[in-house]
């Protein structure tokens, strides 16, 4: 079984009942076992502006899908939901990445793991600060707890 960190957000509609919901269709999928969650965090949007707050929260599974079977059960989610891609980056009911897959290092033209813009998203790295700050980037091989350090630096 491999753990796997994703994460979720919403900024349209209800956010909160969207992000449950999500939670739900996750959990009720029999290869994929919900371990743990963070809150609901409230932030501020990134890339496009112009658009409402998020509701964002992180939520570690276990699961047998490999990495791009999991991806097609979560864009199922996100199409059952109706998720609408109209802008990128822009207003959405859910979104859910996968941030953290084991210590893999996974790229492809559909999915690239870790997220690529996990080391930059402060709300990120936050929300697994909460779950365990000596989670590794598989990447640069530095813990969340020098990530945020390390992004600290830069603002």
């Amino acid at each position: 079984m491999a753990k796997v960190f994703l994460g979720l957000g919403s900024n349209i509609g209800n956010r909160e009942a969207s992000i449950d919901e999500a939670v739900q269709k996750l959990g009720s999928n029999e290869r994929i076992r919900i371990i743990e969650s963070t809150d609901n965090a409230e932030t501020e949007p990134v890339d496009y502006l112009e658009q409402p707050m998020f509701i964002n929260r992180i939520v570690v599974v276990e699961t047998e899908y490999p990495p791009e079977d999991l991806l097609k059960v979560i864009k199922k989610i996100e199409s059952d939901m109706g998720r609408v891609r109209t802008l990128p980056k822009g207003p959405r009911n859910i979104d859910i990445d996968i941030i953290l897959y084991d210590d893999i290092i996974h790229k492809s033209e559909i999915l690239e793991i870790p997220h690529p813009a996990m080391r930059e998203r402060a709300f990120i790295l936050d929300q697994l600060a909460v779950i365990d700050e000596s989670i590794t980037d598989p990447v640069t091989g530095l813990t969340v707890r020098e990530l945020i350090n390390e992004l600290d630096k830069k603002h």
